[in-house]
């Protein structure tokens, strides 16, 4: 897993939290102000776990660029995204080929 993400240039740090220990009622926040992003490590699976990663970067843009987006919006665009990267292996390597 990875510990950072940058979001429109700006650095967002990431917490994988048992939601038991922490208190997290939610399966993934976005601390916009706090440049944070906390993802529950104990209620997601691996494959799940990056969908809400992807749900919480949508937020942070959502916020960043006040797109108003719907939370309903967020969370069609989230797996929507996740399922095209998936099942195209051969565009993330094109998107990271230098």
């Amino acid at each position: 897993m990875i510990n950072k993400v940058r979001i429109l240039g700006i650095d967002y740090k990431i917490i994988y939290e048992d939601s038991e220990r922490s208190g997290m009622s939610d399966i993934g926040q976005c601390h916009t102000t706090q440049c944070l992003i906390r993802l529950c490590s104990n209620k997601n699976s691996k494959e799940h776990a990056k969908c809400v990663l992807i749900h919480e970067i949508i937020e942070a843009i959502n916020y960043r660029l006040e797109l108003k987006l719907d939370h309903n919006i967020i969370t069609s665009l989230e797996s929507s995204l996740f399922a095209v990267l998936i099942d195209n292996p051969d565009l993330l390597r094109l998107l990271l080929k230098k």
